[in-house]
């Protein structure tokens, strides 16, 4: 398989996980549009939408996926830069504008500095691969893919820390609201009778 068609699939890979689907995308386009001038409403541009006339920050895409996706770039047979901007014509318009400007830069031949310029953080693990894999000579797409892979266990690990600690938030609260009903079957009962005993002694 050619390498232009190895990164033809991964364009359709990255379409189908990356970018949000057509009716989602005209969703937010339309909400992200300003209102039109009213016949009726006397005013302009300021009536029926309110807030959704505000135009709304592009999702990012994943960094893990992104580095696989890049990383099967390079193992098709692809160059970095090549790699880089074939990613970039799948992810999402932020990212991707960002992708093809470092792609511009690999092919001039600009600093390591002057090609990740103005990029996003959650780009660093890119960043990182490809930047060892000039310095050292490393497989680039080894690199990208353990980095994934780091990504990920770091995303679990996030994930099952999050959840211990909502266990315990979700057991102090019902332990109060069965303190008083313990208190009042539990030990009230037992303070009155040996308060009766007590007594009759």
């Amino acid at each position: 398989m050619s390498g232009a068609a190895l990164a033809a699939g991964l364009l359709v890979l990255a379409a189908t996980l990356l970018v949000p689907d057509g009716g989602a995308l005209a969703r937010r386009r339309l909400r992200a549009a300003p209102p039109r001038t009213g016949a009726g409403t006397g005013r302009s541009g300021r009536a029926g939408y309110g807030g959704l006339r505000r135009a709304r920050k592009p999702p990012g895409s994943d960094p893990a996926t992104v580095l696989d996706l890049v990383a099967a770039a390079l193992s098709a047979g692809l160059p970095p830069a090549q790699a880089v901007e074939v990613v970039a014509a799948a992810v999402p318009p932020g990212d991707g504008d960002r992708l093809r400007e470092v792609a511009g830069r690999m092919r001039v031949g600009a600093s390591t500095d002057e090609v990740w310029a103005g990029t996003p953080g959650r780009l660093a693990p890119l960043r990182r691969a490809l930047t060892l894999s000039a310095r050292t000579g490393a497989p680039a797409a080894e690199l990208l893919t353990e980095e994934a892979a780091e990504l990920r266990r770091r995303r679990a690990r996030a994930a099952e820390a999050a959840a211990q600690r909502l266990g315990v938030r979700v057991v102090l609260p019902l332990g109060l609201c069965a303190l008083p009903g313990f208190a009042a079957w539990g030990v009230v009962p037992v303070v009155l009778g040996l308060a009766a005993d007590a007594l009759a002694g």
